[in-house]
């Protein structure tokens, strides 16, 4: 595990640096991104959950007859590699990395107040998540990012071109549709609090499962849960490291939103984003496949809302402690309790 704490640690040194020296922080964070393109791209085999199905995906890719059961680009990217004579497994995945990555740095970049602390946190959850695991997801949660904008001007047509482009990744994407309807306006930290903390009750007690209270949605529930089973998921324990930092970071952005909307006009969408991220967990999770989906599709904002604290903390160097300790904290549960991935190797 020790390659995952080296990149850890060259981010933190990039930090340091730049408390130093701010003007290196653009150069810090592109190269930063290479890295991490390479570190995904270039892994082995067997370090994570599924690049053994991708290679099986990718291999056998010789039309888009699959279509619209399996997503477009899933098959078109391999295909096209094959049509240009270029492809390998290798290439496909360093393709991926590519678009994903990028996405993410750019988007931090664009909407971040501290970027390398943002990337930080994105390396020790959701890079060895989604980039690392997910890789067709990943492309997609970094589309997503940039319909904020849209959501905040209200552009339906940029919205719904971007919602549709990630799509072609992966069809969870249309999850992120709600979102367009919540008020640009305001937050009621008041009414946000109770809520979270109904559902967190209602979700400790498994005593909510929308789709056996909707009617209609019973025939839903049963494809789940027979997908739960196949999957070997039967529950989830609600109340977890990863759950209790989510609410606390949630917590502390709905009570200092005034504070933080003074800096950008997006900062209400994302808090929301992140809000619904951490309720669709408790709101879902007796359907644990679904409260995983919905969740992580809207935690990639949390790259960006946890910069966020840095106009919530009186002193920069608390702030970046704090980054630090929880992004490190969230680094070894990923790795040692969570076992999303393996000991890192590349496949040369």
């Amino acid at each position: 595990m020790l390659a995952y704490y080296l990149i850890f640690f060259l981010i933190l040194g990039c930090i340091i640096v730049k408390l130093d020296t701010p003007k290196l922080e653009l150069p810090m964070l592109y190269m930063i991104g290479i890295v991490l393109v390479c570190f995904a791209g270039f892994r082995g085999i067997g370090v994570d959950r599924d690049i053994k199905n991708y290679w099986n995906m990718f291999d056998y890719s010789e039309s888009l007859s699959d279509f619209p059961t399996q997503e477009v680009m899933a098959k078109l990217i391999p295909i096209s590699l094959k049509f240009v004579g270029i492809y390998s497994f290798g290439i496909a995945i360093l393709v991926f990395a590519i678009l994903s990555v990028s996405l993410k740095i750019y988007a931090i970049k664009k909407y971040s107040y501290a970027p390398l602390a943002s990337v930080l946190y994105f390396f020790s959850w959701l890079f060895l998540l989604q980039d690392f695991t997910q890789i067709r997801a990943a492309v997609a949660v970094g589309i997503l990012l940039f319909a904020v904008q849209d959501i905040y001007h209200r552009n339906l047509f940029r919205f719904i071109l971007k919602v549709g482009l990630a799509c072609l990744f992966h069809y969870s994407s249309l999850l992120i549709v709600p979102l367009y309807f919540v008020s640009k306006e305001n937050l009621n930290k008041k009414i946000y609090l109770i809520l979270l903390g109904i559902f967190i009750g209602l979700g400790l007690q498994k005593s909510i499962n929308m789709f056996t209270l909707i009617p209609g949605l019973t025939a839903v529930s049963i494809k789940l849960n027979t997908y739960m089973l196949f999957q070997g998921m039967t529950e989830i324990n609600v109340i977890n490291i990863n759950s209790l930092i989510n609410v606390m970071l949630v917590i502390i952005l709905v009570l200092n939103y005034e504070k933080i909307k003074q800096y950008s006009n997006y900062s209400v969408i994302f808090i929301k984003q992140s809000y619904f991220s951490c309720l669709s967990y408790f709101v879902l999770s007796a359907v644990p496949v679904l409260a995983f989906r919905v969740s992580e599709l809207y935690a990639i904002a949390n790259i960006i809302t946890v910069s966020y604290l840095c106009v919530v903390f009186k002193k920069t160097s608390y702030f970046f402690s704090f980054i630090i300790v929880l992004s490190l904290l969230l680094l070894s549960l990923n790795l040692f309790k969570q076992n999303l991935v393996g000991s890192y190797f590349t496949r040369f």
